[in-house]
């Protein structure tokens, strides 16, 4: 995966109110530990930035 590629969410997150099906957009990967920071637009509030590996 690359930056800027749209990913969805296969579990619920809901410590971060982010649910299966979320979509996302990769913003940053960080190569050298295989980790992906993601944004989610959860409707009009702002946006969820999380990091997944």
């Amino acid at each position: 995966m690359k930056e800027l590629d749209v990913v969805t969410l296969k579990t619920d997150v809901p410590e971060f109110a982010l649910y299966k099906g979320a979509i996302g957009t990769i913003v940053f990967v960080h190569e050298a530990t295989d980790t992906y920071m993601v944004e989610f637009l959860c409707g009009e509030e702002e946006p969820i930035i999380e990091t997944f590996t």
